[in-house]
């Protein structure tokens, strides 16, 4: 097997080298901070696409990177609340597409599907919570210990814009204060990056 993945984040590189090479028998394994025209596509069996945290910008490649290999299969992993995402990946008809959160046999059973010829997409089971992605960065924040002014100064916004994202956020996700915010992050997977 081939794989290029496409991430970023170094830490999550490496997890999903490690779990591969765990699973399967890796002939190339190669990470790539983005989708450009340069890589060789043409030597790739499955692409791995981080699409979580504001990488949507991979949206325009895969139509490249289907031209250059018709045959590469392409396993997208999203943060499932992200229902945007999951539509624009469904119209583009990507051929796998898993929650970034998800634990090790869920990855592994899409990676099988889609070296066997067969889709696997994850399934959004009722109605989810759509955050904006300022709204998922806010929360990911709060969720790694951050106070107002921390995540001010971080994402170089006033302390009063982060107020009212929160207030947005609680109000969305129908929580009353930090701590069941917290503890919603946790439950759905919404990391600090």
């Amino acid at each position: 097997m081939k794989i290029a993945v496409i991430d970023r984040v170094m830490l999550t590189r490496v997890g999903l080298k490690e779990i591969i090479n765990r699973q399967f028998k890796i002939e190339r394994f190669d990470c790539h901070d983005n989708a450009s025209e340069s890589i060789a596509w043409q030597d790739y069996n499955l692409a791995i696409v981080n699409m979580c945290m504001g990488q949507e910008g991979y949206l325009d490649q895969f139509g490249l990177i289907k031209e250059i290999n018709p045959d590469i299969r392409i396993l997208a992993l999203i943060n499932a609340y992200e229902v945007s995402t999951i539509s624009n990946l469904k119209k583009l008809k990507i051929d796998g597409i898993v929650e970034i959160c998800s634990d090790e046999t869920v990855f592994v059973n899409a990676i099988r599907a889609l070296m066997n010829g067969k889709g696997y997409h994850l399934k959004v089971k009722g109605p989810r919570v759509q955050l904006t992605r300022r709204e998922l960065e806010i929360l990911s924040l709060v969720a790694a210990g951050m106070t107002n002014n921390d995540i001010a100064v971080h994402l170089y916004i006033s302390e009063k814009t982060v107020k009212n994202h929160l207030s947005s956020i609680f109000k969305k996700i129908e929580v009353k204060n930090r701590s069941q915010a917290v503890r919603y992050a946790y439950d759905h997977g919404i990391r600090s990056i």
